[in-house]
């Protein structure tokens, strides 16, 4: 959440800075979600590394997410917040052969399933309407008990699909080590969860410059020396914008200073031999579009590539409401 906090206390104040210079005025999309309303988001995660042009790693997820604002009080919403993993890629350049079954392959499995147990519940969130942060879980300890309740039918039903048998002692403990390991994993899932939350809402904290009191156009705004949110070096921001009607589009592309990022990412770890000054880029652009009357984020797009000699990555990820 920190990380978010940051953001927040830097943006704002150079936005207001920025604006005055350029007699516009920097409006910020407000969370002002009505109560009763389900908005359900898919999301695409893509990770491809490459070698001389060639891949060499491919991974991705597909999510669908489900916001679903049921009270609000004052400035504080109470949402219950769902992820839910439908599909994975992680591909390698090796394949491997399955394990037989044993007692600590069925424990590993059963983990693997208790986790995501965990993990795709349906949390409820107290939010902050000023900061678009989510602060608080108030169904923590449900979630613990249900996911315990589970146990003995995960046992189950894991040896009736593999046909393994193992005798009522072996069942026992296997059931009390994965009871103990609930409460450590939970608390884990439980701050991934408000950090992916705080992730949705981080587009909240751009703004859109209106020059004029104009409803609708196109401007391009440019920010020189600021912090570099992902690395300790400043970058050169440029932001487009565009309003049409209650549509709002916002378009990021942060210029990295090269040589402060050449110096922390390649010279600082000795790889300058590996990867020449000339070899290395950062491409890092955004893109966020806005229904204002709705105050929902219709699309959120990243792109994130790494240049360092020969090897190349890009990160993406795509998320729109259904």
């Amino acid at each position: 959440m920190r990380f978010w906090i940051l953001l927040l206390l830097f943006f704002i104040p150079v936005f207001k800075t920025y604006s005055q210079g350029n007699n516009t005025v920097p409006t910020y999309v407000k969370i002002n979600w009505e109560v009763g309303k389900k908005v359900e988001m898919v999301q695409i995660d893509s990770t491809i590394s490459g070698k001389n042009r060639k891949p060499i790693l491919r991974m991705g997820s597909l999510k669908n997410i489900t916001i679903n604002v049921i009270n609000k009080k004052d400035s504080i919403y109470e949402i219950l917040f769902n992820e839910e993993i439908i599909d994975s890629l992680n591909k390698f350049n090796f394949k491997w052969n399955e394990p037989e079954i044993t007692i600590g392959k069925m424990s590993e499995d059963l983990t693997s399933q208790l986790m995501n147990e965990v993990y795709n519940s349906e949390y409820s969130l107290l939010v902050n309407q000023n900061t678009y942060l989510a602060f608080s879980i108030l169904n923590d300890s449900a979630i613990k008990q249900q996911a315990k309740n589970k146990i003995p039918e995960l046992i189950k039903s894991y040896k009736k699909k593999n046909k393994f048998k193992i005798n009522k002692s072996e069942t026992k403990n296997l059931q009390l080590y994965l009871e103990a390991i609930i409460d450590p994993f939970s608390i884990k899932t439980m701050k991934e969860k408000m950090d992916a939350f705080n992730e949705i809402t981080t587009p909240y904290l751009y703004p859109y410059f209106v020059k004029n009191n104009n409803k609708t156009g196109f401007e391009i705004y440019q920010v020189e020396d600021i912090p570099y949110p992902k690395m300790d070096c400043n970058a050169f921001l440029t932001m487009h914008n565009t309003l049409n009607d209650s549509v709002v589009e916002i378009e990021l592309d942060y210029k990295v200073d090269k040589e402060c990022a050449y110096q922390k990412q390649v010279i600082d770890k000795g790889k300058q031999a590996k990867i020449t000054y000339e070899n290395f880029a950062i491409v890092d652009q955004m893109n966020i579009q806005f229904d204002v009357k709705t105050s929902w984020i219709k699309r959120y797009t990243t792109t994130f590539i790494v240049v360092t000699g020969d090897i190349d990555t890009k990160v993406s990820r795509y998320r729109f409401i259904k």
